[in-house]
């Protein structure tokens, strides 16, 4: 479904929103402007929404264009995935294939552009013009995690990391660089950006906290979440899953200081309640927010605009560096 530069009680949007073939749920926001060359690629944490957890970032990119311009030549996508009841790996497999249809070069039907809502006269210019929108290649990657998203971020890059590392070894190249590694996964050469993930696990208390003000209250919500949600069994149980990621990402990245997707950057709530509060080894410095939650993060406002900039400042630096 085609969702052609909105309103809604407002200014007009200067991205196009438009639905993504293939991935129920997931859509994207597309900048008008040529010669695009970064991707912004959101994933939603636990019994978080492609819409409701961004909602604030798809109007205030445009809103406050003129204050943070380099929004209006990136393309922003929104994965939807099951937060709760299917298990992290699977998300993560899952988040690959969406990815692989988008970086570096976008699948050239991905965008589900239905020309019939337009009139007969339109149809035709319509085609086209949302067939431009997409450019053919990406040069960037930015992902962006909240909370559970970030541990299914870390577990898609740790999968690839070792998927190219193997296909190296194929290749007789035992002693491979950096710069090999990206050159077989480009994701790996992408910024990571994560709002108080979940990487070293939650605090049950906390997050039933959370899911409360949504979903349910008291015992119902206990006796409902504790059997049967896979994605929470993963992060409090006694697995290996989040232990291993975190071991073998750090030893990576020691190993390869420029695989810029194994070193994340990391912005918390000094109030956090619902995960464990930490980083991994090699990460960049922590970042806190003041006055905010762990729901209220990741979303920025006309007065809290640190979000905004926490995605955006390490591609500003890249493209005025070059």
């Amino acid at each position: 479904m085609l969702f052609c530069t909105a309103r809604m009680d407002g200014p007009t949007l200067k991205h196009d929103w438009i639905d993504l073939d293939g991935h129920r749920g997931s859509y994207a926001l597309l900048s008008p402007k040529p010669h695009k060359e970064t991707a912004i690629v959101f994933v939603h944490g636990y019994g978080g929404d492609s819409i409701k957890t961004w909602l604030e970032f798809q109007f205030l990119i445009d809103s406050l264009a003129d204050e943070y311009p380099w929004y209006s030549g990136c393309d922003l996508f929104f994965y939807k995935y099951d937060g709760i009841s299917s298990h992290i790996p699977a998300s993560a497999d899952s988040f690959l294939a969406f990815i692989r249809d988008i970086f570096p070069i976008p699948r050239r039907d991905l965008l589900d552009t239905d020309v019939q809502d337009f009139p007969g006269d339109f149809q035709s210019a319509a085609y086209e013009y949302y067939r431009t929108l997409l450019p053919n290649q990406y040069k960037h990657l930015v992902l962006v995690g909240h909370s559970i998203g970030g541990v299914v971020l870390r577990m898609a890059i740790w999968t690839v990391l070792r998927n190219a590392h193997q296909i190296l070894i194929d290749e007789g190249v035992h002693n491979c660089d950096d710069s090999e590694f990206i050159k077989v996964e480009p994701l790996l050469g992408s910024d990571l950006c994560l709002f108080a993930p979940a990487n070293l696990g939650v605090n049950f208390t906390g997050l039933l906290g959370v899911i409360a003000n949504t979903r349910m209250i008291g015992t119902l919500l206990i006796n409902w979440l504790r059997p049967v949600q896979a994605a929470y069994s993963d992060l409090s149980s006694d697995l290996p899953i989040l232990d291993d990621v975190r071991k073998y990402t750090e030893e990576y990245s020691e190993r390869f200081p420029s695989v810029l997707a194994l070193r994340a950057r990391v912005l918390w709530a000094t109030t956090e309640k619902v995960v464990v509060m930490w980083q991994y080894k090699w990460d960049g410095p922590v970042e806190y927010c003041k006055d905010v939650t762990h729901t209220e993060v990741c979303k920025p406002t006309p007065e809290f605009r640190r979000p905004l900039e926490f995605v955006s400042y390490a591609q500003q630096r890249r493209a005025q560096a070059s």
